[in-house]
């Protein structure tokens, strides 16, 4: 469930970034008075109610009503906040799908190392400042419940790591804009 988020967000964002560069949409926002951080939240907020739409369909399905859904749907929702900008800030930087595919596994390997600890292959303290680890702890609480503090630690972590991506993303989506209209 983990992988669906971020993979949705990740790489269907950068898809559709990539297919509106081609279709040369973005020399429009220049007239248009859509602002930049309209356009970011529109993609992230449709393709974050696509996850949690279909993240809590499946789990339904699969656990019944054996779980928490306020954690779930937490971990989900900013699951794919997260992987959506980072997704598109990948694609404002390359030049065709080809590059995004190659490129994208240097990004994201990084975020999903904590799966190594999940796993049980490999555990460091370390982890606990990527995003990654707080959406496993709030998806493992969703079954097994959690104190106070994990929901504390998950939420902050991923708010700070978002904010820092969306402005990350703004920057570099804003000059992509500049590069691609004006030269």
């Amino acid at each position: 469930m983990f992988t669906d988020p971020s993979v949705l967000g990740f790489f269907f964002v950068g898809g559709l970034v990539l297919l509106e560069r081609d279709q040369s949409i973005f020399s429009t926002l220049y007239v248009t008075p859509l602002k930049i951080h309209e356009y970011l939240i529109s993609k992230v907020m449709s393709l974050t109610l696509l996850a949690a739409v279909t993240s809590i369909v499946l789990f339904i399905v699969i656990h019944q009503s054996s779980f928490h859904v306020v954690p779930f749907l937490l971990a989900v929702i900013l699951c794919s906040m997260f992987f959506t900008l980072l997704g598109i800030n990948l694609a404002v930087r390359v030049k065709s799908v080809n590059a995004f595919l190659y490129t994208s596994p240097l990004i994201v390997i990084v975020f999903y190392l904590p799966l190594v600890d999940y796993i049980g292959i490999f555990d460091t303290p370390i982890f606990f400042i990527l995003p990654t680890q707080a959406i496993l702890l709030l998806m493992e609480s969703a079954f097994r419940g959690a104190p106070i503090g994990i929901y504390l630690y998950s939420v902050a972590v991923l708010a700070v790591w978002i904010g820092l991506v969306y402005l990350w993303t703004y920057q570099s989506f804003q000059q992509f804009l500049k590069d691609k209209c004006f030269t």
